[in-house]
Order: structure tokens, then sequence, then C-alpha cells
């Protein structure tokens, strides 16, 4: 609680008094204005002014440059020149599985203007003066400005290359020639969440 108390004594001559007060951001609590005990024809001004202002600013850049370069290769094996037995070349699957997962950034701002409450505002004017002039004015203000701002940049480059021929049974004889060779595939998958931005309460 805050009292403010302001009591000039005035002779015969008309006298202003003008205060202004600027509560801090915290202003929870009672103020109390007491305007009592001035002189004759005195003009008393009492200005309580109660301000919090809250401003939050949030940036994120993100870039993201990612190249890929995969080689998958069963094949290019040689039986040749085999003599009075059988040759049997068998390779296996050539396969790549590539997954990428990519986020934005995110941006969070919890902002509760300092949680407080504008306290009760007491004024008393009392035993003054005659003919005198009593004023007092209140003022209550709460202001918020948030900005919040992502911006994301994604490259991608991938050069991916699967074999599983060019297999070579060549001048073989008195014997079976087998060639057999797997598949050759490849899978690629790039998921990209967006960036976020929360602001609470």
């Amino acid at each position: 609680m805050r009292k403010f108390a302001y009591q000039v004594g005035a002779s015969i001559a008309t006298m202003a008094i003008f205060a202004s007060i600027l509560a801090p951001s915290a202003f929870a609590g009672d103020v109390n204005v007491d305007i009592s005990g001035n002189g004759v024809n005195s003009t008393n001004n009492v200005l309580v002014n109660q301000s919090t202002n809250v401003t939050v600013n949030q940036s994120n850049n993100t870039t993201i440059n990612i190249n890929l370069n995969v080689t998958a290769n069963s094949g290019n094996n040689t039986a040749n020149k085999n003599t009075g037995g059988d040759v049997n070349i068998t390779t296996g699957n050539a396969t790549s599985n590539i997954g990428v997962n990519i986020t934005g950034s995110s941006n969070a701002a919890v902002v509760d203007l300092c949680n407080c409450t504008n306290g009760t505002v007491n004024v008393n004017v009392t035993n003054n003066g005659a003919h005198t002039n009593n004023k007092a004015k209140v003022l209550n203000s709460k202001n918020q400005s948030t900005k919040q701002k992502n911006k994301t940049n994604i490259g991608l480059g991938a050069n991916i290359n699967t074999t599983t021929g060019k297999n070579h049974a060549n001048d073989n004889t008195n014997g079976t020639v087998s060639v057999s060779t797997g598949d050759s595939g490849s899978d690629v998958n790039v998921t990209v969440s967006g960036s976020t931005n929360l602001l609470g309460p």
C-alpha cells in the first residue's frame, strides 16, 4: 500500500499545486491519496499514473543445406575362363533407404503483464480551507506488444546410385554357367515440419 499526502498551508494569496506520480511496473496494492490541510483559496491537483508496458520481440532464422551421395553396388562380378566346372554368380539386392527429418525453429513466450492487478485507489479530500479547488485524477493502463517471427530456408540435394548388373562370366568350358542378380532400388523420404510460435499464457 502506498500513501501520497499533499498538504500546503496558504495565506490569502492563491496557490496552485500539481503533482504527478508514475508508479512502477508492479503496482499491485492499494494507493491512498490524501489532500488535506490546505489553506484558503488554494488549488490542489493530484495525478496518479499507473502504467505497465511489456514488449517482447522474438526472431529465428534457420538455414539448412543437405547434400546426399549414396552408392549401393552388388554388381560388377567376374567369373571368366573356368574349365571343367559349373560357374555360378549370384548377387544380392542393391538398395538404399534414406530418411531425413527437418524441424523448423520455434518461439515461445509467456507474457502475463507482471501477473498483477491494479489495487484500489482511495482519494481523501478533507480539512481544507474555504474556497479551495481540489482535483485528483487516477490513470491506470496496461500495454502489451508481442512480435514473433520465424524464417526457415531448406536446401536438399540427393545423388543416389544403385547397381546390381554388369556381371561377367566369359570363356568358361565344360560346365554350366549361371548368373543371377538381385533387385536394385532406392527410397528417399524427406519430412519437413514448419516453424512454430507459441504465445501464452
